[in-house]
């Protein structure tokens, strides 16, 4: 029974859907696995920047204590990407040209739990929390050089994330979150089609998100 006057009583327990809003930070960093005469050659690494926007689902269990546990996935779409520009090597055979390379991301997905603290005894409706678990996201990769003319190939990475953030109910049903992601894709491999040279493309992404959640 709520008395008269008090604050309304602010669960965070059951389900959420909401959308979320993302700038990254990434790198790509390339070693050439084959063929093996070619290592000499230095790859491609690429800085990566840009956005996405997706949406966002979960459910959240309150306990007793002050704790908030909850599991949540998300998948958004847009771009991160970059490119950069290796000068030749005059004191290599095999480098002899130019090479320009691109990289981008079109989208990334996580699939996480979250442990938050929340000081609900003081009618505190904002926990911060940490988070961590899976995360998927495709490549895009273009190389051109004069050796090995236009390459473009592409493929999915998948891995690890971790973080932590803030989220504030402004309602029983809204609430506001800002988050922080350190996610590790992994190494994988990119061959062009026609071209025998394959290179390891190790992904990283540091990501910074703002988003709005809806509870039933």
């Amino acid at each position: 029974m709520e008395v008269p006057g008090s604050a309304p009583v602010i669960s965070w327990s059951g389900f959420y859907v909401g959308a979320v809003g993302t700038y990254g930070i990434g790198k790509t960093t390339a070693d050439f696995s084959a063929p093996s005469f070619i290592t000499s050659w230095k790859a491609v690494d690429i800085d990566l920047n840009g956005g996405l926007l997706g949406v966002t689902a979960g459910y959240n269990w309150q306990t007793q204590s002050n704790f908030v546990l909850g599991v949540e996935g998300d998948i958004s779409f847009g771009r991160i990407g970059g490119d950069a520009f290796l000068p030749r090597n005059t004191g290599s055979p095999f480098n002899p040209n130019d090479t320009m390379g691109e990289f981008h991301q079109s989208w990334l997905a996580t699939a996480r739990v979250r442990l938050g603290w929340s000081s609900m005894a003081m009618g505190n409706p904002t926990p911060w929390y940490v988070t961590g678990g899976a995360a998927w996201s495709d490549g895009n990769r273009h190389i051109f050089n004069g050796t090995v003319n236009s390459v473009v190939s592409g493929n999915t990475h998948t891995g690890w994330t971790v973080g932590g953030g803030v989220e504030h109910k402004i309602s029983n049903h809204w609430s506001l979150k800002a988050e922080a992601l350190y996610v590790d894709l992994g190494k994988q491999s990119y061959q062009g089609s026609g071209s025998t040279v394959v290179t390891d493309v190790k992904l990283t992404d540091t990501l910074f998100r703002v988003g709005v959640n809806y509870a039933f």
